[in-house]
């Protein structure tokens, strides 16, 4: 496995006397570096500079230093998640992705998180197809598949993957779908939704525990009568 060190600070910026700041996380590997801002504000009489955390007791903006500081250490869980990631697909970190992922998790309007899922459905077709994992066909058969997840429910979200989304995904399809082309479309949205997960993305739990019982189509056998037989034979 890849592994890269990196380091997390903690600040307020800017670095004034007076008046509220912003609660800046700064993250430093390979001689890079990248900010994230928080939307946290506070002074300096309420930072506690040497652990890098909210004053116990201190309450700002309605909000108690205990979940101030809980989410924090969220921002920091999401920073090591991403770097381990990396270092488990033997991938190297970059510093402008990890921001990009900050920003669309914790600083998107509920509005642009809707565009998430589709998002990333593009950069899941884009990178299969440059591994050349796929030929055109595979592409377009996802391409078609990303169409009618976007008809069923424009506003999708990963968060929205649970047993009564899919059910109702599964009627939806079974409209224009017989069964066993369903089946392989919902294997196909399997993959991307893994390969989602792989990035770090959080999944509704409840996705993976989908395993719908799909009838399979009964295909009627005929044998052919003896006179049938000759007839071909001698064609």
């Amino acid at each position: 496995m890849l592994f890269t060190k990196y380091n997390i600070n903690i600040t307020l910026y800017p670095q004034s006397k007076k008046g509220s700041q912003c609660v800046r996380i700064r993250v430093t590997s390979q001689s890079s570096r990248i900010d994230l801002y928080t939307g946290i504000s506070l002074t300096n009489s309420q930072w506690d500079r040497k652990r890098q955390q909210v004053k116990q007791g201190i309450v700002a903006n309605n909000i108690t230093y205990n979940i101030l500081n809980g989410t924090l250490e969220e921002y920091k869980k999401f920073i090591r998640e991403y770097f381990d990631g990396c270092a488990m697909r033997d991938s190297r970190p970059s510093l402008v992705e990890l921001r990009e992922r900050f920003n669309r998790k914790y600083k998107m309007s509920n509005e642009a998180q809707s565009d998430e899922f589709f998002y990333l459905f593009d950069e899941f077709i884009k990178e299969r197809s440059k591994e050349r994992a796929w030929g055109k066909d595979m592409k377009d058969v996802y391409a078609r598949l990303r169409e009618k997840l976007k008809d069923f429910q424009p506003n999708m979200k990963f968060s929205d993957l649970s047993t009564s989304t899919m059910n109702k995904l599964i009627e939806y399809l079974s409209k224009t779908m017989f069964n066993d082309a369903l089946s392989k479309m919902l294997t196909y949205l399997k993959s991307f939704v893994k390969w989602a997960q792989g990035k770090k993305y959080a999944i509704n739990e409840e996705f993976f525990a989908f395993n719908p019982k799909l009838a399979k189509a009964k295909k009627e056998v005929r044998y052919l009568e003896l006179e049938e037989l000759y007839k071909i034979s001698e064609m």
